[in-house]
This record gives C-alpha cells, sequence and structure tokens, in this order.
C-alpha cells in the first residue's frame, strides 16, 4: 500500500513543528556525522525543512533496489529493514535511516517497511533541500579555506576540546572529508 502525505517535500517547504518536536529532532540529528558537519545555525534551520510523513502498518516506506532521495527519523512506530524478504533489523523512535540518500542516488539495499498496530509516523528530509545547506557549508568553507568549519567539528569531539586554537588549526589544516559504508573496513 502507499503512503499517506498531504504533499511531497521541496527545499522551500516547511512542517510547523512544536518545540518538543524540534527537540527531538535535534536530538535525533545529532550522532549523524554528515549532519553534525553543518553549524549549529544551519542544523536549526534544517530540522524546520523536514517534512512528516505517516505510514500504515504493511506500507513499503523504501523499496529494495529503489533510489529514494528522503533521510528519515522515526518519531513513533515500528519499521523493519529487509533483504531479500529476511527481516536484517528494525527502527524505533529515534532512530534514522537513508543517510545516504541525502548524498548519493543509489539504490537501496534494503526495503523499508512500516510494522507494528500503529501507524509509523516518520519526518524526512529531502536531498534536494540537504545538498543546498551542504552547498552553504561549502561556501563557508571556501571562504575560510575550511579552517572555521573543522575547527568546530573538532572543538566538538572530546578528545579535542581542551587543545589550544593553534594546535587545533594545525589538526584542521590536515583533515580530508571520508565517508565510509556502513561495513567497510576504515
Amino acid at each position: 500500500s502507499r503512503p499517506h502525505e498531504n504533499c511531497r517535500p521541496n527545499a522551500l517547504s516547511r512542517d510547523t513543528k512544536s518545540q518538543s518536536e524540534s527537540l527531538f529532532l535535534a536530538l535525533s540529528l545529532s550522532g549523524k556525522f554528515v549532519i553534525n558537519l553543518l553549524a549549529k545555525s544551519e542544523r536549526t534551520e534544517l530540522v524546520k525543512a523536514m517534512r512528516r510523513a505517516e505510514y500504515n502498518p504493511g506500507d513499503e516506506i523504501i523499496a529494495q533496489g529503489a533510489v529514494d532521495n528522503y533521510f528519515y527519523v522515526i518519531e513513533s512506530g515500528t519499521v523493519k529493514y529487509y533483504d531479500n524478504g529476511t527481516q536484517v533489523g528494525q527502527g524505533l523512535r529515534g532512530d534514522c535511516f537513508g543517510e545516504l540518500s541525502l548524498l548519493f542516488d543509489r539504490p537501496h539495499r534494503t526495503a523499508v517497511m512500516a510494522e507494528g498496530d500503529a501507524t509509523v509516523v516518520t519526518w524526512k528530509l529531502d536531498q534536494n533541500t540537504f545538498r543546498m545547506f551542504l552547498a552553504e557549508y561549502s561556501r563557508k568553507m571556501e571562504t575560510d579555506g575550511g579552517i572555521g568549519a573543522a575547527l568546530y567539528v573538532l572543538k566538538s569531539v572530546p578528545v579535542f576540546r581542551d587543545l589550544d586554537e593553534v594546535v587545533l588549526g594545525e589538526i584542521a589544516n590536515e583533515l580530508v572529508p571520508a565517508i565510509f559504508e556502513k561495513g567497510e573496513k576504515i
């Protein structure tokens, strides 16, 4: 069956969120590396850009092998992940899926299904909107040679937090972005 959605998300639309919904989304996104690259103000705007979507039990949210350009945060309900019909995991409140869809146009390796007895409520962000935020981040990186953004990321890591600005600046000059797939050896 098909999900019920009032309208398709786009870069200019915003769903009104309560303060508790915004806080929930900010906390759910806080551990995501790709999201943490953005400044706090940009993350706040990103949360504002997320759109609510509801799915009935049994709805296929993402078909295995499909290219889906959305990143999802589960607000309520349960989703299950299937690889060729075999359940390989599940997601609950606060869990996220589809992160790589923000960066790449790739087929999904698993299907994602709404499960249980209740409607699954998600908040989702489309790739185009995320790329607008990423373009702004990249523009800021070019403006200061990337040092400001890199310092921001380094200061958020506990082991680097107490180092002085000069040392952090030297480390920041040596940073090179890299993205790894789940299960890939680093």
